[in-house]
């Protein structure tokens, strides 16, 4: 028998997004109300990390697409929904000696 574990949260419970150098393994954290643009570069190393060229009148192709994930959260958290949505991730397997959920079999 295998195992799955996963968890859901809503929209609603994402406060950031999280950014983490590929080279040097920095992390940024974004809180999500404060996101205009994402970060060309690791603030650590400086590093790019978006493929294009951003400017204010011709964005990059990656940072317009952290910008409608963004927007999108923002809009299925409003008002008038008749069903909660959530996210389902999955959650790795736990490591010997972690303490977690007790499953009966």
């Amino acid at each position: 028998m295998t195992l799955r574990r996963t968890t859901t949260i809503e929209p609603h419970d994402i406060v950031a997004l999280e950014f983490e150098c590929g080279k040097c393994s920095a992390r940024y954290s974004v809180p999500i109300r404060e996101i205009k643009l994402a970060p060309m570069f690791c603030p650590n190393c400086r590093v790019q990390w978006l493929r294009g060229v951003q400017t204010s009148q011709s964005p990059d192709p990656q940072d317009i697409a952290i910008q409608r994930f963004v927007a999108g959260l923002q809009e299925i958290k409003g008002e008038g929904l008749n069903a909660k949505i959530r996210l389902e991730i999955f959650l790795p397997p736990l490591r010997e000696g972690e303490e977690g959920d007790k499953i009966k079999a």
